[in-house]
């Protein structure tokens, strides 16, 4: 709906005092250098069939609205192309009436973001002129900070500490390509411990065991599956906040001092190119 509205030209003036609150980067428009995105099959480019710039496309992540227009002295492609969105998102959910609904556009998100090159997209930094993805130096640096718990000495852990670094650690690894294959016995320690977690759970809770028969239970109402849900969560809920300690793996510990000298070594990039994270059309293929 948001491309098709971008041909309409009035859609500036009519969220002209939205428009008017963007924020734009300061080196928007000026000279620098550009890495090239090579054409595929899958991927043609910003023309369309005749050779003109096409409407721009629209992209949406649960709430967030996502889209990438070319920079002109005039701002008037970005500006229609946040026109269209802003006017897509009335016509399916309402206008903003405060006094009737909850807005259905959240302006403070929109308006603090900085029109730029470089932006946190889902939580990781995309820089469109050099064409690459990359952790944002906060988040690394909350990672860093959590793996100094993890010393050399460190023999056990609980489920609660594990579970957010591998988080982290499995969130940076989207665009750091080596990191995912430094975490197998980290994964290993985590699905055992689990596992240990949920045997004792059966062998000690006789209200644990009533949870499971109830998720066993064929659901044969409303009320059924409301239960069989509620013991779902409420078992995955004991499980993962167990306090109880289990043995960190050796493996696992070596993995840790391996990812942390990694991550602190400036000269290891910790950044991937767009082309690698997007579906292409392949140079070549092996018999």
């Amino acid at each position: 709906l948001a491309e098709q509205l971008f041909d309409d030209d009035t859609l500036i003036e009519k969220h002209k005092k939205y428009l008017d609150q963007l924020q734009w980067g300061k080196k928007l428009g000026k000279k620098t250098n550009f890495s090239k995105a090579k054409a595929c099959k899958i991927h043609k480019g910003v023309l369309d069939k005749d050779g003109k710039p096409a409407n721009t496309p629209h992209f949406y992540f649960v709430d967030d609205g996502l889209l990438g227009e070319i920079f002109t002295a005039c701002r008037n492609r970005i500006l229609r192309a946040i026109a269209a969105s802003i006017e897509a998102i009335f016509l399916l959910l309402g206008e903003s009436d405060l006094e009737k609904r909850q807005d259905p556009i959240s302006w403070d998100k929109l308006l603090e973001m900085v029109v730029n090159y470089c932006n946190i997209m889902l939580g990781h930094h995309v820089n469109t002129r050099k064409m690459i993805v990359s952790t944002p130096r906060e988040y690394l640096a909350q990672t860093l900070s959590m793996l100094e718990h993890w010393h050399k000495g460190r023999k056990t852990f609980t489920i609660p500490d594990i579970e957010p670094l591998i988080g982290k650690l499995g969130h940076m690894a989207q665009t750091i390509p080596w990191l995912k294959h430094l975490m197998g016995h980290l994964y290993t320690s985590l699905t055992s411990a689990l596992s240990n977690s949920k045997k004792y759970l059966i062998h000690s809770s006789k209200h644990f065991r009533d949870l499971l028969k109830l998720i066993k239970h064929e659901p044969g109402s409303a009320e059924d599956h409301m239960i069989s849900t509620f013991a779902q969560g409420e078992t995955a809920r004991r499980v993962h906040k167990s306090k109880r300690q289990y043995s960190l793996l050796k493996t696992a510990k070596e993995e840790l001092q391996i990812i942390k000298t990694a991550l602190l070594d400036p000269k290891i990039n910790k950044y991937t190119p767009i082309a690698h994270l997007i579906k292409r059309t392949p140079d070549g293929s092996a018999a």
